[in-house]
């Protein structure tokens, strides 16, 4: 049975060193977005779930910049694509910390609606490397996960998405004007729901220029943790901005390019 997510069983535990960059790599993967189609000037809206990109954001604790990721989608077969996101240390925390985290969703546009077919994560360049995988076989309704050099499988309700693109589907729910917002994700071993709640719209200022956006915020049982959305309404719904908040800091998210591949 799907549960509520209330934290990320696959992170190492204890990375509290170096402040903000390692609550950024604790959570980097809750909160990893996918960008939109759509100029920087001339946005168009997006033709479904499957355009290529490319796009950049800063990531900041406390006013100084600690991480860049960049993230981008690419067709690679017929209606099958790799979204791929890498980030890394910036600012006076790269002169301590060298770390790349990479997380790679390959997923399939099936009529309109995202099929996950497998999903990794790596950390590499310090002394916590980490290596998980999950690969899904939709025949047989199950996901074989593997972390550690451990390998089970787990059974997969039709539906299902892993943790790197659901975003995607976020995305195209705000689009559809759809306020029901709950996702089942693959998780850590085993099922997860994630659900997120429309709180307002809000005009905020980016380095794409002024944004309408809809603010959408995650739910969660902890009133410790809290993540915060800004999707832009003419970049079909891209979160432009992103806050996540914990008892021992927030690194806020935001975009500083965009290019339509």
């Amino acid at each position: 049975m799907a549960q509520t997510d209330t934290g990320d069983p696959q992170m190492p535990s204890g990375e509290r060193t170096f402040g903000g960059w390692n609550l950024l790599t604790r959570r980097i993967s809750q909160i990893l977005l996918l960008c939109a189609l759509g100029g920087v000037n001339q946005a168009q809206p997006a033709a479904g779930i499957s355009e290529p990109f490319a796009a950049r954001f800063s990531l900041t604790t406390q006013g100084a910049k600690i991480g860049e990721t960049e993230w981008s989608v690419k067709s690679v077969a017929t209606d099958i694509f790799v979204y791929e996101s890498r980030t890394v240390a910036a600012g006076i925390i790269a002169l301590v910390n060298d770390d790349e985290i990479v997380e790679r969703s390959v997923w399939q546009n099936d009529r309109g609606a995202l099929l996950p077919l497998s999903y990794s994560y790596r950390r590499s360049g310090g002394d916590r490397e980490r290596n998980i995988a999950v690969n899904f076989d939709w025949e047989n309704s199950q996901a074989e996960n593997t972390a550690s050099g451990h390998s089970w499988r787990m059974p997969v309700p039709a539906g299902t998405l892993d943790k790197l693109s659901y975003v995607l589907v976020l995305m195209k729910d705000l689009a559809e004007n759809k306020t029901e917002l709950r996702y089942q994700i693959a998780d850590g071993g085993r099922l997860k729901v994630y659900q997120l709640k429309i709180e307002g719209e809000e005009r905020i200022d980016t380095a794409l220029g002024p944004m309408e956006t809809v603010v959408v915020r995650r739910l969660r049982n902890s009133e410790e943790r809290e993540t915060l959305l800004w999707c832009a309404k003419n970049l079909n719904y891209l979160p432009v901005m992103i806050e996540h908040r914990e008892k021992d800091g927030t690194v806020l998210w935001r975009i500083e390019s965009f290019e339509q591949q």
